[in-house]
């Protein structure tokens, strides 16, 4: 069943690989993190990823347009970061969703059924 799960998890983004919107380790994070959690919590696991990685990208669109005038002697991972046509480093909301998902996977299950 948890091959099912990886099978899941690296399919959804196997063509978002292919088209050039995710990148390897996206791929690999989600396919790892659905293996972690089987086929049970990967439902969980897309939509929280999916919801988190929305109000990520939105959150980070805003702050691109709204924040660029005072990122200037900020750090260099943020002013990376806050580029207006930079990427959006979508394994924050992979992890995240896979946090999320954790309560619902066969290992925590089976550790709460004692």
């Amino acid at each position: 069943m948890a091959l099912l799960g990886l099978l899941l998890g690296a399919g959804l983004f196997l063509l978002p690989f292919l088209g050039d919107a995710v990148g390897g380790g996206d791929v690999k994070l989600m396919a790892a993190a659905s293996l972690w959690l089987g086929l049970s919590g990967s439902g969980v696991f897309v939509l929280a990823t999916a919801v988190i990685g929305g109000v990520f990208s939105l959150a980070l669109l805003v702050s691109r347009a709204w924040l660029q005038p005072w990122v200037g002697a900020s750090p260099g991972w943020l002013v990376q970061l806050m580029e207006p046509k930079g990427h959006i480093p979508y394994g924050v909301a992979i992890a995240a969703g896979a946090l999320v998902a954790w309560p619902a996977s066969p290992l925590m299950l089976a550790f709460l059924a004692g």
